[in-house]
């Protein structure tokens, strides 16, 4: 079974939260899974790799591919420096997630945004139309009104809805039961809410 590799990219004042796709663009006849819901970026890796085992220059390069395709090329990864967040087995497939800062050493970025607005316009291949969009999700907005100390799982999901899928979706109840819904919680809780804001 695939290996499955995942990221989302971020800074302390925001994250870029791709949208899954309403309708699936290999075959509309077949339900896209978590279709209209929040995601990271990814998919499957050539190869196939443990827990923790994909080397760094096979990830490195899948999510660049991955970035640019899912993003219209409105976002690139200039270098992959990531933490790791979770590790899922499921259907014998492995799931990887990881989060990726921004600001790297000397200011040099380790992701950029290339395009201000979504890239409507087409033709798109299908790899390119995984996605309806990519929502900017800024700190000032997901911590209004403030989380608090220990916000709940609940709490914070419901912050992500109300930023990227606001009208809900015929996807609601498969991502609330996902892997990508745990890689959100443990992202928001080990890696964006502890930042330092100043």
């Amino acid at each position: 079974m695939p290996t499955k590799a995942y990221v989302i990219l971020y800074n302390q004042d925001l994250i870029e939260v791709p949208i899954k796709s309403d309708t699936n663009p290999y075959d509309p006849n077949i339900p896209w899974y978590c279709r209209g819901m929040p995601q990271f970026f990814g998919g499957n890796v050539d190869g196939f790799y443990g827990e923790g085992e994909i080397p760094l220059g096979v990830l490195e390069d899948h999510l660049k591919k991955e970035i640019a395709e899912e993003s219209r090329r409105s976002l690139a990864l200039n270098v992959l420096y990531y933490d790791y967040l979770y590790h899922a087995l499921f259907r014998g497939s492995h799931y990887d997630f990881f989060s990726c800062a921004q600001n790297g050493l000397q200011g040099n970025p380790r992701w950029v945004r290339l395009i201000g607005e979504w890239p409507a316009m087409g033709p798109w291949l299908p790899k390119e139309s995984e996605m309806k969009n990519v929502v900017t999700v800024h700190w000032e907005q997901f911590n209004n009104p403030p989380l608090g100390e220990n916000p709940t799982d609940e709490t914070l999901i419901a912050r992500l809805l109300s930023l990227t899928a606001p009208a809900g979706g015929a996807g609601m109840a498969e991502f609330m039961g996902s892997h990508t819904r745990t890689a959100f919680i443990r992202f928001f809780r080990e890696i964006w809410i502890p930042m330092d804001r100043g």
